[in-house]
């Protein structure tokens, strides 16, 4: 599953840095089992299909912003929790062979479900043609800009990518970046950087930066 590793990064930023989010887990809940119902609803779908896959990554993040009471941080990471399209991934310990289980934040199953299958998927030029397209990439992007928003310190989000390749060779994590995982991650890190200072920026904006590099 290629999102798990850069998920793993997310949910350790989670758990170790001093975030209003973080701080809020009943209220980030909240707001990722409201937005995923909003995605899985008739009415994203009509948006999604009426005014195509940017407006409706758009709309995604207004909505949640609105749902956030303008909490940029704790929209982005409503944002990154919802388009995950699973709710938990599993790594196997060294030397004892323990599974352990990590959940994320999400919904009911029902709703879980119709919101994967309404979630944008085919908004660059190269997105495969396939059921599932590039729907992984915008958890990528609203995680990176959440990591990038937070940090406060330059090049931290590079830093947990540094990290989790080290974390890899110990635990068996059945995960690895690609190319165009990583170009996804740094226009999300430019998103979440333009927000400190431009709070109206659209996700859209960045999401047409993205160059697949030959």
């Amino acid at each position: 599953m290629p999102v798990f590793k850069f998920f793993l990064v997310f949910f350790i930023s989670f758990s170790i840095l001093p975030t209003p989010a973080f701080s809020q887990g009943s209220k980030t809940g909240k707001v990722v089992d409201i937005l995923s119902h909003f995605i899985a609803s008739d009415e994203f779908g009509m948006i999604r299909k009426n005014a195509g896959e940017m407006a409706s990554v758009d709309t995604i993040f207004s909505v949640s912003l609105r749902l956030s009471s303008g909490n940029i941080s704790l929209a982005l990471a409503a944002c990154t929790w919802s388009c995950l399209t699973v709710k938990t991934a599993t790594v196997v310990t060294p030397i004892l062979g323990t599974k352990l289980t990590i959940p994320f934040f999400s919904t009911d199953d029902p709703t879980f479900g119709a919101k994967n299958k309404n979630l944008p998927r085919y908004f660059f030029e190269d997105s495969p043609v396939s059921s599932s397209g590039d729907v992984d990439k915008l958890a990528h992007f609203f995680g990176s800009a959440y990591l990038q928003y937070i940090s406060f310190i330059p090049g931290i989000v590079e830093l947990f990518g540094y990290f989790i390749e080290v974390f890899e060779e110990s635990f068996k994590v059945d995960s690895k970046f690609s190319t165009r995982d990583i170009i996804v991650n740094k226009i999300g890190i430019k998103f979440g950087n333009e927000l400190s200072e431009k709070p109206e920026a659209k996700p859209s904006d960045y999401l047409k930066q993205y160059k697949i590099e030959k």
